[in-house]
């Protein structure tokens, strides 16, 4: 797959909607009266249901309320411009007329319509890129599929049978049956070798050279990459990829998930996610009987409205220039024009440092008439390079769009500088990572893999207030499965030595207290490692080394990041604050 293909299929399109549908859309997320805690497309693996008795649930299967075109209206309004449908889920039911298997939604159901039929019908209609999501590990239905272990005996199970009776035929029957597919998105790789997930990759090539693959399809054997779900990364990856993203907890529909994300909240989350070169996949999941809720329409419209005002600052751009996020919003690049994208209502007047280029002016995307002023430092000798913009009274809370014409190519200092509130903020993901090919940052911006006491990571920065800085260290917490129910999972007890500006620190990874995003499903662990003092404004690197690391887990060091942390009353208030490049 070419790299302008995957621009012209995947990147340039920028935000997409997943649906998750099936037969668990039907049950709630409750069983036999019983609540499940955990995401509910799982309920059938997490209440252990017996495959024929869960069954069962297709014969009742009759979703009345079912509207395709009303579905891709959804979408349309959105300003989504794919749409990934769940053909075949964990439990093991296609949603579509499968002549391989009856078990799927035509021949196991009294249903007559074929969603995928009609719903990539709808998607070309609207020149929405129609997508398909594919269950191709776990299969809690097939006796030789990954997960069940109630119903069959996981000694007995041979996968390569599940993958040539089912997955193959199945997979060839998508890709031959429904007209062109943008993407195929796999997900969970437990138990497929890397031989299989080869010959999956090269059969969906094969019947559709311009369909992509998703990076879960398993062994790094992928088109682009995902991150974990929810969990936006602190900068890109370097390859093309996407966040996965639910509007509350569940991806399939829960009747007592209430803990919805406001609008405003998924709205900057997909400007940031855009603003680091990814793509925002948010999902939905209609009920049993197929209506989508209106917590879900009602966000998927105030997300599009805002789309269709500010479009040029989303669509068809590139990502931020500088290096780490900024307290005000986020920025995005297209050509000589670079967009500064708001998110803080109070913000009033905002600063960017790092633009070396001049400004020629600048205007509201969503007001052409408003006055924006602003004045701009250029001193290069100095290291100084300050644009200072006032924002206009805002009349909602809606992100504001800045449109900055350079007229000539940006040019942008990334080296990560002290922010106004006296924090430095250090990323796995913006460092120089030293570790002989035996660990690297994973999906959720986080080490995997350092189980040894050897190695070191490093970052280069810019200090502007000098001072002394509590040190702080941040390492992820994975879940096993990703679903915000599942118990967390860490290692601590590490030995690490930290060097920066003629200091040593000496500390043990233990966890002082545990941080989390809004919206994410991320936890990390920080670590108060103590104090280091930078004498004055300047670059100065910091080196992070393990002397001893606790592997028994087979975890290990799951750096994140590091947080310096002025211990100054309010640097950002202070006059003494030097502006410099970000």
């Amino acid at each position: 797959m070419t790299e302008q293909a995957i621009k012209d299929i995947f990147t340039n399109r920028k935000f997409g909607i997943f649906v998750h549908w099936g037969l668990y859309s039907m049950l709630g997320g409750v069983w036999k009266d019983k609540k499940t805690p955990y995401i509910a497309e799982w309920i059938m693996k997490r209440s252990r249901i017996p495959a024929k008795e869960y069954e069962q649930l297709a014969e009742k299967f009759n979703p009345s309320a079912f509207d395709p075109a009303g579905w891709i209206e959804t979408v349309a309004r959105a300003g989504a411009r794919y749409f990934v449908f769940t053909a075949k889920h964990h439990d093991g039911f296609a949603m579509y007329r499968s002549k391989c298997n009856r078990y799927n939604v035509i021949d196991a159901s009294g249903f007559n319509i074929d969603p995928i039929e009609a719903l990539a019908d709808q998607c070309r209609k609207r020149d929405i890129k129609f997508c398909l999501y594919y269950s191709q590990d776990q299969d809690w239905h097939h006796p030789h599929g990954t997960g069940n272990d109630w119903d069959f005996d996981p000694e007995k199970k041979d996968f390569s049978i599940y993958f040539e009776e089912k997955v193959k035929p199945q997979v060839t029957e998508l890709l031959s049956n429904y007209g062109p597919i943008g993407l195929i998105w796999f997900d969970t790789p437990v138990q497929i070798s890397r031989r299989h997930s080869k010959e999956l990759f090269e059969l969906v090539h094969r019947l559709q050279p311009d369909c992509l693959v998703n990076g879960r399809l398993g062994h790094g054997i992928g088109d682009y990459g995902q991150t974990e779900d929810n969990d936006i990364p602190a900068g890109g990856t370097g390859q093309a990829w996407e966040v996965p993203a639910t509007m509350n907890d569940s991806w399939g529909y829960k009747t007592h998930d209430r803990n919805w994300k406001s609008p405003q909240l998924l709205l900057n989350q997909l400007i940031e996610v855009i603003s680091k070169g990814g793509n925002y996949l948010l999902n939905i999941g209609p009920d049993g009987i197929g209506r989508i809720p209106t917590q879900s329409i009602q966000s998927a419209a105030y997300i599009g409205s805002w789309l269709k005002d500010n479009a040029r600052a989303v669509f068809g751009t590139k990502p931020s220039p500088f290096t780490g996020d900024f307290e005000w919003g986020y920025v995005t690049e297209s050509g000589q024009r670079l967009y500064l994208i708001i998110t803080d209502p109070d913000a009033g007047r905002i600063e960017l440092s790092g633009l070396r280029t001049h400004v020629k002016n600048m205007s509201l995307l969503s007001n052409q008439t408003a006055n924006i002023s602003f004045n701009q430092q250029i001193l290069p000798e100095k290291s100084i390079y300050m644009l200072s913009v006032d924002i206009p009274q805002w009349q909602t809370q809606r992100p504001l769009a800045v449109e900055v014409n350079c007229g000539e190519e940006i040019s942008a200092d990334k080296t990560i500088t002290q922010k106004h509130d006296g924090k430095i903020s250090l990323e796995v993901l913006n460092s120089d990572i030293d570790s002989g090919g035996d660990f690297k940052p994973g999906t959720n911006s986080s080490i995997e893999s350092w189980l040894k006491p050897k190695g070191s990571v490093k970052w280069s920065f810019r200090v502007l207030q000098p001072g002394r800085f509590e040190v702080s260290i941040l390492t992820s917490m994975p879940r096993a499965d990703g679903d915000p129910a599942s118990p967390v999972d860490w290692e601590g007890g590490h030995k690490i030595k930290i060097s920066a500006a003629g200091q040593t620190l000496y500390t043990e990874i233990k966890k002082d207290f545990e941080e989390t995003r809004t919206g994410s499903h991320a936890v990390y662990a920080g670590t108060r490692a103590g104090e280091i003092a930078f004498d004055s404004p300047g670059l100065y690197e910091l080196e992070i080394e393990p002397e001893h690391i606790n592997a028994k887990k087979g975890l290990g060091f799951t750096l994140r990041s590091v947080l310096l942390s002025s211990l100054i009353a309010n640097p950002r208030g202070s006059d003494k604050l030097i502006k410099a490049n970000a």
